[in-house]
């Protein structure tokens, strides 16, 4: 607290008069008076009280003198109020108690003068401390949220997607597992829940309250929950974002409102989470498409789209079914190139990459326009085995070879 300025008043005990030199030029006058005060700041701690004087008129007892006398005083912190069980809050903060200060006044014979000594209860100290605590306590809440996009087309009524906030990191160097949460560490966006109206329709959903007790930075992260099994069709997004709560101290011993920062939007803006739908064309331009068939059950099974650097591109596409042993996946990139698909492997079946064009031939991937063909091992249906398969083309390649060797030996000889 920048204007920290704490007031002490000295009192002498049962109210009893207190002496010091007066202000006249002589200093010589002794006055008389029920209390001194005295600050401590934040530059200088110690709070000093005008000097006391003792004469040996202090010492007087009827027609005479003590050897000593001792005189207590009471030192009390103004700021106080009225002390309760030994403290008193106000603001924050917390005072500490009234101490006492014995002031011992003894004559000392030998040098005709008057010897004053200090104590302070048991203490070693010559003066008296007062260590005062201060706290800023109290309740404030804070509601985080998240903001969720589809791309690719329209929300269907009721969908939702869940969400859940996680602790990440806080000024007070606490565990992880100290840190506030809300009551329930998830929630559902829906689609009833309007946030933006535009062409993505952006939704939004929040957590319940977080409470705060205590000053400091916090700060969460907020991930959408991929179901396991997906909405067809469907790339979840797989990015996490942070989110930033700061509490202050208001000092006055109370906590001010959460401000809430969202690093992605450089504002109190929800985070936005986009799911990619590529059931239709997204607004891109190249179609990249390749044939399932299945010879033997149809199953459900997935596929890996791969850019032509070798990396990730995309799992969802559009099915259209040809048959009920075929279909075709469909896919609208923003970019053409050599694009290729390898299907995630399935027990019990084998799978063949058939292309057309500049890949024509049976590889380890499809490209743009290729087919896949699956077989069951053992095969159910009425194809070919691979086994089959892989026994007929070589045998037709032997036969190629030797059909070449015959024709070459009956050429004449140069």
């Amino acid at each position: 607290m920048e204007d920290d300025a704490f007031a002490f008043i000295l009192t002498g005990e049962d109210d009893a008069p207190i002496n010091i030199r007066s202000k006249d030029e002589d200093k010589t006058t002794k006055m008389t008076v029920t209390s001194l005060t005295a600050t401590a700041t934040k530059e200088n701690h110690v709070a000093s009280f005008p000097k006391l004087w003792f004469t040996m008129e202090d010492l007087k007892n009827g027609d005479s003198y003590l050897d000593e006398r001792d005189f207590v005083y009471r030192v009390h912190e103004s700021g106080a109020g009225e002390i309760t069980d030994g403290t008193y809050t106000n603001k924050g903060m917390t005072y500490a108690g009234d101490q006492f200060v014995l002031v011992r006044v003894r004559n000392n014979e030998a040098t005709g003068k008057l010897d004053i000594t200090y104590s302070h209860g048991e203490s070693m100290l010559e003066y008296p401390q007062f260590i005062n605590t201060y706290e800023a306590k109290g309740n404030v809440d804070a509601i985080l949220g998240a903001y969720k996009q589809i791309s690719g087309r329209k929300w269907q009524t009721g969908e939702g997607f869940i969400f859940q906030i996680k602790p990440l990191w806080n000024s007070m160097g606490w565990d992880l597992e100290k840190m506030p949460l809300p009551t329930d560490d998830t929630m559902v966006v829906t689609s009833g829940n309007e946030a933006v109206t535009g062409k993505t329709e952006t939704k939004s959903g929040y957590f319940a309250p977080i409470t705060f007790n205590t000053p400091g930075v916090y700060d969460y992260e907020i991930e959408e929950v991929i179901p396991e099994v997906h909405l067809p069709n469907m790339i979840y997004t797989e990015e996490k974002h942070r989110v930033r709560v700061t509490v202050a101290d208001m000092g006055d011993g109370t906590l001010g409102t959460p401000e809430i920062h969202y690093p992605a939007t450089e504002s109190q803006v929800p985070s936005t989470f986009i799911n990619r739908y590529y059931g239709t064309d997204d607004g891109n331009n190249f179609l990249f498409s390749f044939t399932k068939e299945w010879r033997g059950e149809v199953q459900d099974i997935s596929f890996v789209l791969y850019d032509p650097s070798g990396n990730i591109h995309r799992h969802a596409f559009k099915k259209e079914k040809i048959s009920e042993t075929e279909y075709v996946y469909k896919a609208w990139l923003s970019t053409n190139g050599e694009y290729y698909v390898i299907e995630d492997p399935m027990v019990g079946y084998s799978a063949v990459y058939v292309n057309q064009g500049k890949y024509a031939d049976v590889t380890d991937r499809v490209y743009n326009g290729g087919r896949i063909i699956n077989f069951g091992v053992p095969n159910t249906g009425d194809g070919r085995n691979p086994l089959l398969l892989v026994a007929v083309t070589v045998g037709a390649l032997i036969g190629l070879t030797g059909l070449l060797c015959i024709r070459k030996k009956m050429l004449p000889k140069q």
